[in-house]
Formats: structure tokens, C-alpha cells, sequence
């Protein structure tokens, strides 16, 4: 199990360590909150009773869940509301929504579930997730199911906080009002503000809450409020009553939607800042207000809103259209400078954040999707908040504006997928040790937003504890709120944070390993009691674990959790437990190793010497000497590393570690070896011998633990060049093969060889590459070039794809008119490579006897023949027989012909595995019907789903059947092809592993709208969960559907998952959409 970059109790002697990770929701706290800021008055004056009754609705133990605060405009509504947002009463967790035209987009339906999905889901530790426009209602209600459920069983209570409903610009049948719970769950409470003669939405249902007028409380105003309000409607009047000069500012702070600084306004004005700041503090002090304002690198600019919602209003209504759109061309000038600029250091922070909210307001597409293209923005959005994450926002916020569409924009939205998955993907090797590093380094903003960056959620777990640990360490039990120094969240809901991540990961083992290290950052947060439930939440998990080496494992990982927790007698337990399962691990290594492992645990939890473990380390180190099978015993070596690590053997562990050849395998057991160097204080060893790491992303974790070491010894300047550098290097060693090989072959399909051919050399992986180049190859064949083909085909080394290439080229050889050629590369490819010679014969055969050249013809199908009788296996020697029966008939000899046919068919019934048998029956009948033998083809399918149902394991028995489909339907038995396909479903669902179950789905989605039932394929394919593999069953169907649906299910896939995945859905529906991909990748590569 890796623990990379963890913080816990140390327990043994010597290095000998059990991390001990030990999670309570974070507090709401989101982007969103520093919106809440920006409302919210410096004071509150006159409210103490109404906090007090606000307080005690928020936490009381009554059956009430609504309150709606009512109050004529002025009244002091907003500045309540955010007063409690932001200082919420004891237990409870905040989601707030505020409804005001003051910054930009935040009126409407759109606005309210974006921001609470968003908090919501940041509340449960996950990314805020996609889902199509008409299922966000729903998907908003199961959140608040989730988190309202999740606080109430830490004894904390959710509230959530609306203001300013009669402000709503969707009020009647798109209201605001009518999203909110009618029962809100697990005692959540619902606390909402608006005017007093605003009437209840037409689209609130009857019997909601709101419509009770026993929820409502009148609000009076407060003396204080009244007279901020004539101060300020007197100062307006003059303001914009005045000169051009006086007008600009309390426009473009209207129009802008607040977020301005005061030199932002001298750039727009052409005044100077210091004149600017000094009218707004003397001459329209009363209108707008400055806000401190807080940046991704800390505090920054103060900046300047309209000073209550009727003002920003009136300003607007005042503007004639003409001055609106003056004032609005004018900050899209302004912007446009910084754009054509490439957004150089010092660009305003509006620019970088309020900016294109506004223009999601106004729905200006066209500029949302060129800043959400914009690689010089992406580069500048990172320098300044050390992370991607507010660049995928904006390419998400642009998919979601293009969704709305009635005809989606295949080409906009695919190339906004390959931006984010490049974003994504150069985040996905970030070293989890990293965040904590910039934590020490007085940066804990960019710790934090770097850690949420990571996609993969059990390394983002791994970072989180991480950087938990720092915030403990250094005194931050609890986030801090306060204006001047932002909204930083603290140990604790870090490691909250943290427990959601994990709860939410599906794969038993990486789950597992999420929950001890997320039980491990309660514990240094001060939640032991929680640590200790999540520590033994983590064994049930790991019980789930079906590989005995992984349980075992897993379970000695939680015992180092459990022993920091609830004592080392219940750990003690959990080992015992995890020896008697590796005893049953069926493979000598992995069973020793899992032994030792728990020998080490029980002797450190007993407090004994942990010699025997020592030992039985040793005699490892002897016997491995003597493995020959190369992968095995590198396997070996790196496992007894890291055992010899964890007893302090530091110099053992690196000469274990540099006796391993295999690259990766190398890379992480030195990784282990370079922190352990590093935490024992040798850091100039430490970092010599990262630099030995030839795996870019495997170097980069080697150097944050490093830097980690160095900064915790206080040397900030080398700890910061070393976190730099490990940065650089992750992002720089993304793999990007399989995107690339999957976008050659689908631009190689639609006979875009140039650009195919581009893009393949492109792929970094050798065997992608040639398998790559293959496709390549092949439809250069298809055009006719064969030359070139050929070229190309001898740049393949791999000896998997050479013989299959060369047999395809042998049949393009013949057709192109050269058989003597093609007979010669025929002969050329070794004889154990049977079925390809096979395939080159058949086609330099067919070409031969149809050109008149018979005497070549016969003797190659003899050749052939003999050949395929050579073939031991039943299954293959039956498709070998097939070919032969193919060359037979084509040289005329159909009794020959008929006589191989069935020879085969005895081939496969002589098999003897049932599930090898109903898989070989399935190939030979679409051999048959390719071959041009439907009827035959047909009569042997019935024989495949006839073998499918005998078989008892549900993997084998619905991939036998989904097979068996397939081979119906290309024989043209429609609907037995859609009833088995149907069966094949059910069947699939039986599946207990979720990641299988998920995966066939996909698959068997797919396979029922090639069979022609398209919507029960659709419905299927909505059935999974997983984002990824929901995006490759829509995919799937999309290939077999109507163009109007077909882009449509394409536009979800590339919002659901990585772009690639849609490639041959796109070569479909829109082939020219491939090629501004590759030009994209190729001519603009990052």
C-alpha cells in the first residue's frame, strides 16, 4: 500500500513505521464564499436579537425546517443573511446562494444550481460533477440528500441559506423557489429572505413549505439601514446626475457586475488610480463600497461594489441601452488588450475571475469559448493560483453554455474536451507530497488548490492528509474566516475533506487504502473518535477485497490506523486476521510477502524486536537471487525494498532497488528508498539518488519528498526551487499515447492519412505506436498508395503487429496487381504467426485464381492447407481450416471447400472448455457470414447461444452471450440478436465487482444499438454511474443512431469523459472535427 507524502503516528523502533491515518465535512467552504465576502457589511449593527432567533432556528431540536424572512427593500436582509453565512451558529454547515445582479450571474435558476451543486459537492469532498441540463434538479436534491444525512450523522445539522427570492430573474416557471426541498432531509433547515409583497412562485408546488404563512417572519428595519439608504440614493442622484467623468464609475462597476479595482477603473477611465480611489472614498463613499478582496497568492487589491441591490439596479435603469453596451464594449476592449497580450504577469485579477462570469451572464459564447480555449490564459490562470482548476472551471462553464444549444457544437465542444483533459492530464502526476510542501512554505492556497486539482481521488486523499498534517503541525486547527486573511481552510476540514474523497472512491482496494489515510489526518486533527469509526469502516472495506494478497494487506495497513485509535489490542486482532487470509493467497511470493508484512506489524504492535521479520527479509534477499523469470524477480526485489525500508535498512533497500531493471518498478521502489533518506536527514543522498529516476512522474514524487525535507529543515529558497521542479517535471511526463493512437486511427478509418500518419508519430509508447502506425499503414493500402504502406510497415518492430501487418499488406500487394510480391511477403512471415500466413495466402490466392493464374493459386492453397493442419489448439486450428476452406473455394473446389467447413465445426465442438467453446462457435459463425455463408453462418450462432447458457459464471456466461448476439446479427437474425443481447444485459448486472459490472455495461450498451434496439442501448448506457464508462457506452450507441441524436449523445460523451473515448463516434458524424483535433495536438502542441 502506498502511503506517499502521509501524516500519522509513528509506532516501533528505529524506521520501523505504521502510519496511523486517522475524519467532519469541511465548513461549506468554497469559491463561492469569497462572493459571500464581497456582500457582507464589515458590521453588524442593531441584529442581536434577530442572530439570537436565527441561531436557535438553525440548531434547534423542533420539527420546524422552513424559515422565510420578509422585509421591504432596505431593510437589512442581505447584510443578515450573509452575517450568517458567514459566522454560522455551533454544529451546523452553511450552503448559501445569494440572489443579486451586484456580481455578475447570480440571479437566476442556472446560477442557483451551479453554486450549490458546487458548495455541495465541495461539503462531500468531490468534484462538482456533470450532469445533463434536465437531471440537475434531481441531481441537486440527492446532494442535499447526501450531505444532509452525512452532517447529521456527525452530529452536525445542514443549513442552506437563500437571499433575495423576489430578485430572481426566473420567478413563475423557472423559480428558484421551486428547487427548494418540500422535505428537507435529515433534519436540514432552510432559511430564505426576500421582500415582503413578493408573492410565492407559480411553479412552488402546493403544499411546499413556502406556501405556509406560518414559516414567515416579518423583518423590520433597522434605524441604521434607513439612513445608509437616503445617504446613498442622494449620492447616486448627484453622482449620475453629474459629469461624464462622474458617471463612469458607478457604471462600469454596475455593468461589470462589482469586482473592480481602483486601478481596473483608472485603466477603464484613463484617470489616475490614486484620483479614482480618492472620488470613490470622498464623492461616492456612500454608493460604493470597497471590499477587501483576496487573491490566489494572498490579499490583493481591495475592490468596489454597488452598495446595496436596489442600487446596482437603479444604475442599470438609469443607463439608456446604447451607455449599457458602450461601457460593456468597453470592458471587452479592455480585456481584449491583456488577451492580445498574452496575459501578462500583473493581469487584473477581474480579468482573471469576474470577468467571464460576466459573460456567462450576457451569453456571449463566442468570447466564453475563446478564453476557455485560450492556452496563454490557462498558462497565466496557473502561475497565479498555482493550480488548473480555475481553467477547467471556465472550460466547464463553457461545455455546460454550449450544451443549452438545441444542436450541440460538436466541433467547439470537442476541442474544449481536448483542452480540459489536457489540463487534467498534466494534474494527474502531481506528487501528493507537494501540496503539504507548499503548506510549509506559507502557501497554503495554492496547497489547497493544487491537492483538489489531482483527479485521481485516492491520490487526492493522499495529498489532502498530507497537507492536513502540515496545518496541524503548525498550529491551524480550524479554518480562518476573516476578511483580512481570507478563507483558508484548516486542519480539520482538510482531513474532512479528505473522508468524503475517500467514502466516495468505489474500488474496494484503493478505497481502503483512501480511509486509513484519511483516518490518519483526524487523528492529528483531534478527531480521534471519528478516526477510530473510519479506521474499522476501512476493514469492512477491506473484507470486500476478493485477491488474498490485496486483504491482507490492506487489513496490516488499517491495523497501523486502528492501533493509533482505538489501542493496539483491536490492531493486534486486524493482523492475526490478515495472516490467516495470506495464507490463502495461492502464489509463494505474494503469500511471503503479505506474511512479512504482518510479522513486522504484530512485532511493532507487541513492542517486540522486529528481527524474525529481519530474517525472513533476509532469506528473501538470498532467494531471490535465484528467480530466472526476469519480471517476477523484479517484482520481488522492489517489494523486499520496501520491506527493508520500513526496518531501516536504507542502504539494503537502495541496493534492492538498483537491482531492478524494469523502469517502473524501479522508479517506485526508489522513491520509497528517497524519502526515507530524506526524513532521516540525508537529503544531498536523498536527492543524488532521485535524480537516478528516469520515470518523469516517479522523479517529481522523489523530489517533493525531498523538498518536503528540506523545507521542514527551514530552508524555504531550496525547498521552493525543488517544489518547482518537481512541478514542472509532472506536468511535463504525461503519456498522452493513448489519446494520440486513438485519434490516428480514427483520422486513418476516414482516409485522412496525412494527418493519421502526423498524429502516430506523435505516440510515445513503442508498441501503441507500431500498433498505431498498422492502422496507418492499412489505409494507405485502402488508397491505393502502396508503396508507401509498405514503407511504412517496415518502421514496425513490435513482434505482435509486424506479422499482422504484413499479412494485410500481402493482401493489398495482390490486389494492387503484384502477387508474386505478395506471395513473397507471405512467405515472409514466420511460420508460428499461423493465422496471419494464412491470411496473406487466402488473399494472394483469391487474387491469383481471379487474374487466371491458377497453377499459383493451387499451390498456395495446398501450401495453406497443409499449413493449417499443423495447428494443435481446436479453436484455432478451427479458423485456420476456415481460411484453407476459403482458398479451396476460391480456386474452385467447393467440395473441398465444404469438406474444411465442417472439419472446423468439428474443431470447435471438440473443445473443450464450454465457455472457449461458445466463443469459437460465435467466431466461426461470423467467419462464415464474412466469408459469404449466411445460412451457414446463422445455423452455427444458434450453436453459440445455445453454449452461452449452460455456463453457470456470470462474466463467462453474459460475454458468451453477448457474443452470440453479435454473430446473429451479422447473420441477419435480428430480433434472437436482440433478445440475447437483452439476456446478456441481465445478466451483466448480476456482476458483484462495480468496476466489471460498469465496464460490461459499456459494453453490452454498445452492442445493443449495433443489434438496432437503440433505446433500450440508451437507457442502458444511463443506467452507469461511472463518468468515464457512461461516456463510452453514449459513445457507442451514438455509432448506430440518427445524426441529430447521434451528436447529441456525442456532446454528452465529451462532457462525461475524456475526448478520445468519442473518436470513432466523431469519424461518424463529423470527420472534419478530427482534423482541427490533430492540427490542435499537432501544429499547436502544449
Amino acid at each position: 500500500m502506498s502511503a506517499k507524502g502521509a501524516r500519522g503516528v509513528q509506532i516501533g523502533s528505529g524506521n520501523v513505521q505504521f502510519n496511523v491515518f486517522a475524519p467532519v465535512f469541511p465548513a461549506a467552504l468554497s469559491a463561492y464564499r469569497r462572493q459571500v465576502e464581497l456582500i457582507a457589511p464589515e458590521a453588524l449593527l442593531d441584529r442581536d436579537a434577530e442572530l439570537a432567533q436565527l441561531a436557535d432556528f438553525c440548531t434547534c431540536l423542533d420539527d420546524r425546517d422552513y424559515l422565510w424572512l420578509r422585509g421591504r427593500a432596505w431593510t437589512g436582509k442581505t447584510a443578515l443573511m450573509s452575517w450568517l453565512v458567514l459566522n454560522p451558529p455551533p454544529g451546523t454547515c452553511v450552503v448559501s446562494f445569494f440572489i443579486t445582479a451586484r456580481l455578475a450571474a447570480q440571479n437566476d435558476r442556472e446560477a442557483f444550481l451551479d453554486v450549490v451543486i458546487e458548495q455541495l459537492a465541495t461539503l462531500l469532498g468531490e468534484p462538482a460533477p456533470y450532469v445533463t441540463p434536465a437531471a440537475r434538479p434531481a441531481h441537486l436534491w440527492a446532494l442535499l440528500y447526501a450531505a444532509a444525512t452525512a452532517c447529521e450523522r456527525q452530529g452536525r445539522r445542514l443549513v442552506l441559506v437563500v437571499d433575495g427570492l423576489d430578485e430572481d430573474s426566473g420567478a413563475g416557471t423557472q423559480s428558484i423557489a421551486a428547487l427548494l426541498p418540500a422535505r428537507p432531509p435529515a433534519g436540514m433547515r432552510v432559511v430564505v429572505a426576500g421582500r415582503r409583497d413578493h408573492p410565492v412562485p407559480e411553479d412552488v408546488p402546493d403544499g411546499h413549505p413556502l406556501r405556509n404563512p406560518s414559516v414567515q417572519r416579518l423583518l423590520e428595519a433597522s434605524s441604521h439601514a434607513g439612513a445608509v439608504r437616503n445617504d446613498a440614493e442622494r449620492e447616486l442622484e448627484r453622482l449620475l446626475g453629474g459629469t461624464a467623468a462622474d458617471q463612469d464609475l458607478p457604471a462600469l462597476v454596475a455593468v461589470a457586475g462589482g469586482g473592480l479595482s481602483g486601478q481596473d477603473l483608472a485603466e477603464l477611465t484613463g484617470r489616475r488610480a490614486a484620483e479614482v480611489e480618492e472620488f470613490l472614498r470622498v464623492a461616492a463613499g456612500n454608493t460604493i463600497a470597497r471590499r477587501p478582496a483576496y487573491g490566489w497568492a494572498g490579499a490583493a487589491a481591495d475592490v468596489y461594489v454597488l452598495g446595496h441591490e436596489e442600487l446596482q439596479l437603479d444604475v442599470l435603469r438609469r443607463l439608456s441601452a446604447p451607455r449599457v453596451t458602450e461601457y460593456r464594449e468597453r470592458l471587452h476592449a479592455w480585456a481584449d488588450r491583456y488577451r492580445e497580450e498574452k496575459w501578462p504577469a500583473g493581469t487584473p485579477e477581474y480579468l482573471l475571475r469576474g470577468y467571464f462570469r460576466l459573460l456567462g451572464a450576457d451569453g456571449d459564447l463566442d468570447r466564453m469559448t475563446g478564453l476557455a480555449l485560450d492556452r496563454a490564459r490557462h498558462a497565466r490562470l496557473l502561475e497565479a493560483s498555482g493550480a488548473d482548476t480555475a481553467a477547467l472551471a471556465e472550460i466547464g462553464a463553457a461545455q455546460d453554455a454550449l450544451h443549452s444549444g438545441d444542436r450541440p457544437d460538436l466541433r467547439t465542444l470537442t476541442l474544449l474536451a481536448v483542452r480540459r483533459d489536457h489540463l487534467s492530464g498534466r494534474n494527474r502526476d502531481i506528487p501528493t507530497s507537494l501540496p503539504a510542501v507548499w503548506a510549509l512554505l506559507g502557501q497554503p492556497l495554492r496547497a489547497e488548490a493544487l491537492a483538489r486539482s489531482i483527479p485521481r481521488p485516492w491520490l487526492r486523499v493522499s495529498a489532502l492528509t498530507s497537507l492536513s498534517g502540515v496545518l496541524a503541525e503548525r498550529g491551524r486547527g480550524h479554518g480562518t474566516q476573516d476578511l483580512a486573511g481570507g478563507s483558508v481552510l484548516g486542519a480539520r476540514e482538510v482531513a474532512e475533506e479528505a473522508e468524503a474523497v475517500a467514502r466516495a472512491i468505489t474500488d474496494p482496494g484503493w478505497q481502503c487504502q483512501a480511509l486509513a489515510e484519511a483516518a490518519g489526518a483526524l487523528t492529528g486533527a483531534g478527531e480521534a473518535d471519528r478516526a477510530a469509526q473510519l479506521a474499522e469502516d476501512a476493514v469492512v472495506v477491506a473484507r470486500t477485497i476478493t485477491s488474498p494478497y490485496v486483504q491482507a494487506a490492506s487489513l496490516t495497513e488499517v491495523a497501523g490506523t486502528l492501533a493509533g485509535t482505538v489501542g493496539a489490542h483491536r490492531a493486534q486482532d486486524i493482523v492475526r486476521e490478515a495472516v490467516a487470509v495470506a495464507r490463502i493467497e495461492e502464489f509463494p511470493d505474494l503469500r511471503e510477502a503479505a506474511l512479512a508484512k504482518a510479522d513486522l506489524a504484530l512485532a511493532v504492535l507487541r513492542g517486540e524486536d522486529p528481527g524474525p521479520a529481519e530474517t525472513r527479509a533476509d532469506r528473501a534477499t538470498i532467494e531471490i537471487q535465484a528467480i530466472n523469470d526476469l519480471e517476477r524477480r523484479d517484482m520481488e526485489a522492489a517489494m523486499l525494498a520496501t520491506a527493508a525500508v520500513r526496518v531501516g535498512e536504507l542502504d539494503r533497500a537502495l541496493a534492492l532497488a538498483e537491482t531492478v531493471a524494469e523502469p517502473w518498478e524501479r522508479a517506485g521502489a526508489l522513491v520509497t528508498v528517497v524519502g526515507a533518506m530524506a526524513r532521516a536527514g540525508n537529503v544531498d543522498r536523498a536527492l543524488a539518488t532521485a535524480r537516478t529516476i528516469t520515470v518523469p512522474s516517479e522523479q517529481a514524487q522523489a523530489l517533493a519528498d525531498v523538498a518536503e525535507a528540506v523545507a521542514r529543515a527551514g530552508d524555504a529558497g531550496r525547498a521552493q526551487d525543488l517544489a518547482f521542479e518537481a512541478e514542472a517535471l509532472a506536468r511535463s511526463g504525461t503519456d498522452t499515447s493513448e489519446r494520440q493512437a486513438a485519434l490516428a486511427k480514427a483520422l486513418a478509418r476516414v482516409g485522412d492519412v496525412r494527418r493519421a500518419a502526423a498524429v502516430a508519430r506523435t505516440v510515445t509508447d513503442p508498441p501503441t505506436r507500431d500498433r498505431t502506425m498498422a492502422e496507418v499503414a492499412r489505409a494507405l493500402a485502402r488508397a491505393g498508395n502502396i508503396r508507401r504502406a509498405v514503407a511504412v510497415a517496415r518502421t514496425i518492430t513490435d513482434g505482435w503487429v509486424a506479422p499482422e501487418i504484413w499479412a494485410a499488406m500481402a493482401v493489398a500487394l495482390a490486389r494492387a496487381g503484384d502477387p508474386d510480391g505478395a506471395e513473397t511477403v507471405a512467405r515472409a512471415i514466420d511460420h508460428r504467426w499461423t493465422q496471419h500466413r494464412l491470411s496473406a495466402l487466402a488473399g494472394v490466392v483469391a487474387e491469383a485464381a481471379r487474374t487466371g493464374r491458377t497453377e499459383q493459386a493451387a499451390a498456395l492453397a495446398q501450401e495453406g492447407l497443409d499449413l493449417a493442419r499443423t495447428v494443435g489448439h481446436n479453436g484455432l486450428r478451427a479458423q485456420a481450416l476456415l481460411k484453407a476452406a476459403e482458398m479451396a473455394a476460391a480456386t474452385g473446389d467447393a467440395d473441398l471447400a465444404e469438406e474444411l467447413i465442417e472439419e472446423a465445426e468439428t474443431m470447435v465442438w471438440e473443445v473443450a472448455n464450454p465457455y472457449s467453446r461458445a466463443l469459437e462457435f460465435a467466431s466461426l459463425a461470423k467467419a462464415l457470414v464474412e466469408a459469404g455463408d449466411v445460412e451457414r453462418g446463422a445455423y452455427l450462432a444458434r450453436f453459440a447461444v445455445a453454449e452461452a447458457r449452460n455456463l453457470t459464471d456470470p462474466g463467462e456466461h453474459a460475454r458468451a452471450l453477448a457474443d452470440a448476439a453479435g454473430a446473429l446479427a451479422v447473420a441477419g437474425a435480428v430480433e434472437p440478436a436482440r433478445e440475447l443481447a437483452q439476456e446478456a444485459v441481465a445478466v451483466t448486472r448480476t456482476f458483484t465487482d462495480p468496476r466489471e459490472r460498469e465496464s460490461a455495461l459499456a459494453e453490452r450498451a454498445e452492442l445493443m444499438a449495433r443489434v438496432g434496439d437503440a433505446d433500450r442501448a440508451l437507457a442502458v448506457a444511463r443506467t452507469v454511474t461511472a463518468p468515464e464508462r457512461q461516456a463510452q457506452a453514449l459513445a457507442g450507441v451514438a455509432r448506430h443512431v440518427g445524426t441529430a441524436r447521434a451528436c447529441a449523445l456525442i456532446a454528452e460523451a465529451l462532457r462525461l469523459g475524456e475526448w478520445h473515448t468519442a473518436v470513432d463516434a466523431l469519424a461518424d458524424v463529423a470527420p472534419d472535427v478530427l482534423a482541427l483535433v490533430a492540427d490542435e495536438l499537432i501544429l499547436e502542441r502544449p
